[in-house]
Formats: structure tokens, sequence, C-alpha cells
């Protein structure tokens, strides 16, 4: 999968229109705030937060800048107490943060007038290199030093590739510069650029970029996939607002409530998400008659702790363990069968449909999808749009909904 993507995205930088620099710049400004940007950081402000559980108001916390007065608001509010319970009830944490540009400490201070300029100061040169290290991994080893990937089953052959590979580096090396030598009564040089462009139709013979050595294969991955979104057609569809498009659409067809789509999980949730002692014939029937491809299974408070394939209910149930189940059995009896699976991977609804759909496409089941408007800085007619439909909260997506919105929305 990395070496489809690196291939990919090596594509479009190929297709790109303009340089390097320019593809660096104009990547950069487009991210320039994101996690993804390493010449972005916002290192913390830490005091000492102090846990105050009130039983009627909700817990809520104190701050303070040194240790001994924590410790002291501890046992003001608690009397005293063992150092385990004081761990948990006092601690060092963040209360706010100091921007800055450059990857290495301690950078430059940066605010809002003058942030994306020393960003894209700082950072450009970073994107630039990361570029070079993309357009070399297509290239063979005795270009770059990149070792190509293997699996010796000796430690020597481990040690006797990577030996071989430096030897063959370094006789290439040679016979570059054998192309130049000229020896001349004892003597020995370089043919001139003029002197070599008498006598040949190739470009002079540059060393500066020849590996003597082997290289890290350090490229990011999460650098390669917001490269490889950028340079491609963006779909800059929020997966919020995609599940907001497609719900009139596919609750229609389940007998569902088209207006609304609600949580899954917890209080309100609507058919999708069931816990532990929820009733498993029912939860099948469910599956089959609505479609549903999987279940994601739930506690008490509300936290997606399982899943349930459609598919592995339908083999379970032709077994003679599945043939025995009651009208009582619960969907926890699913766990001593070895049938129920890790929750499924969770993003924030302001993902663009293009991660999600990359998931679903190489193995995930769904995708959890949390809504926050509260935590949304994107497009805002499209957070109106998702609000009139998604409540707040755990969502799911699957590709239904990805086909559902590609080919029935308009978008």
């Amino acid at each position: 999968m990395t070496k489809e993507l690196l291939t990919r995205v090596y594509q479009g930088i190929r297709n790109y229109d303009g340089t390097d620099k320019k593809l660096a710049e104009d990547f950069l400004r487009a991210n320039i705030f994101s996690t993804l940007n390493n010449a972005f950081r916002l290192d913390p402000i830490s005091v000492w937060h102090v846990l105050d559980i009130d039983d009627f108001d909700g817990s809520s916390i104190h701050f303070f800048e040194t240790e001994e007065k924590a410790k002291n608001k501890v046992e003001q509010l608690y009397g005293s107490c063992s150092d385990e319970f004081l761990s948990l009830m006092c601690y060092a944490g963040d209360i706010g943060y100091n921007a800055k540009a450059g990857k290495k400490s301690p950078g430059i201070n940066i605010d809002e007038n003058d942030a994306t300029e020393k960003l894209m100061e700082k950072g450009v040169s970073n994107i630039t290199a990361t570029l070079t290290k993309i357009k070399n991994s297509q290239k063979g080893e005795l270009e770059t030093g990149l070792i190509e990937v293997f699996n010796p089953s000796t430690l020597e052959e481990a040690k006797n590739k990577r030996i071989d590979l430096i030897k063959k580096l370094g006789s290439r090396r040679g016979d570059e510069i054998g192309k130049l030598l000229i020896r001349d009564r004892g003597n020995s040089r370089l043919k001139t650029e003029p002197e070599w462009i008498d006598e040949s139709s190739s470009p002079y013979p540059s060393f500066g970029d020849m590996a003597l050595e082997i290289s890290k294969r350090d490229i990011d991955y999460s650098t390669l996939l917001a490269l490889d979104r950028f340079l491609s057609v963006s779909l800059e569809s929020p997966i919020a607002y995609v599940l907001a498009k497609v719900h009139p659409i596919l609750a229609e067809s389940y007998g569902e409530d088209t207006t609304i789509r609600p949580i899954i999980g917890g209080e309100g949730s609507g058919p999708i998400g069931r816990t532990l002692n929820s009733n498993l014939k029912e939860v099948m029937i469910d599956m089959a008659i609505k479609g549903f491809d999987m279940q994601p299974i739930f506690d008490d408070s509300g936290k997606c702790i399982a899943s349930v394939r459609l598919q592995d209910v339908a083999g379970f149930i032709t077994s003679p363990r599945g043939m025995n189940i009651s009208d009582d059995t619960k969907i926890k009896y699913l766990e001593d069968c070895n049938l129920l699976l890790p929750p499924p991977p969770q993003l924030g609804g302001e993902t663009d449909l293009s991660i999600a759909a990359a998931m679903l496409q190489h193995g995930a089941e769904a995708v959890l999808v949390y809504f926050d408007p509260n935590n949304w800085f994107s497009d805002k007619q499209k957070l109106e749009e998702t609000q009139k439909v998604l409540k707040p909260g755990l969502h799911i997506m699957t590709s239904h909904d990805v086909v559902a919105f590609q080919l029935m929305c308009k978008h």
C-alpha cells in the first residue's frame, strides 16, 4: 500500500504545474496550521491541575503554578489521602500554548499577524526535501542509496546485502569519474565541461547527488497521505456532511425518520449501536432486514467497545452453537464464540471523505464519525446543512453512505 501511495504521489509531483518549490508553497499554504506541518508548533504552558469532585454540580478543575500549592488544595478538599489518590487528583498539565515556527527548539514566536509568513519561511524547505525523497524513492538503489525492500533469512545475509550495495555505489561513482578521467604522463585530471561537450551529446556528469552510503526510508506516512489528497482532485466533503446528505435517501429505504440522523450508542441512539446485553436474535434480524453490514457494540457509558459483522453472523447461525441460541441470549454470548471484533476506527466529522473512503477500500468494515459542531473550522455553510440533519455525537459511515453520496447526491 505504501509503495502504491508513493507512486501515486510521485506521479502527482511530476504532473504538477510548477516547480517543487511552488508545489511546496501551495501545499504548505493549504495546511499551514495543520498537525501535518512539522514547522508549526504549539509549545505547552504547563501548570498543576487539581480535580474538584462535586457530587451535585459535577467535577471542576483548579489551577496552580506550583506543586506545593496544588497538594495543599487536595488536602483542603479531601483531607489526608494516600499517594495513589494524590497522584490521580493532582497532576501537571497544559493550560495554554505558545505558537512557534520551526521544527527544532527554540523556534520563532509567532502570532496571528505574522504566523503564515513565518511558517512558510520555515516550512517550505522541509516539504521540498520530502518531495525530493519521494522522487528518489522511484529510482533504483544504485542511484539513491535507498536499499530495496528484502527479507533475509539470516543476520549475515542482512549485513552482506548492505555491504554489497555500498561497494556498488562506490564502483558506480568510479565508473562515472572514469568517463572524465584524463591521464597524462603520470598526472591525472578531469575533463572540463567544454571538453566533455565537444566529445559527447550527453550532459556533463554530476556527482553532488550520487549516493555513497545507504539512506533511510524516512518519509512520514501522514505527510504522504496529505500530499496525495492535495495532488488529487479533492472531494472537499467532510464526512459528517456526507452523512447528512445521504441520510434522507437511506433512511427512507430503512423506514426510519428521514429528517434526523440520531447518534449511535448511549441515550437517544438510533437503530445502530447495541450493548453486550442486547438481545442477540433481535440484533441479527435487524442487521439482516435493514442491510447493516456491521453493528457496533457499546458499553453502558456510550463508548464503542466492539463490533459484529453480518458475514460472521451468517456463518454463526448455521453452526451448532448458533442453532442452539435461545430467545433471551445476549450479544455477549458472541464473546465466548470469538465473534466480537475490535471497534471500527474513529474520525472527526470534518475529516475529508477521501480518508474514510480509503479506510473502507483497504479493509475497514465501517468508520465511526464524531460530529461536534463546536469543533468545526471549515465550510460554515456545510456545517449549517449538517446540523439540520445530524445530532451531535457519534455516527457510523459504511460503503453504502459513500456510494449513495457519490452517485445519488448533488455536491
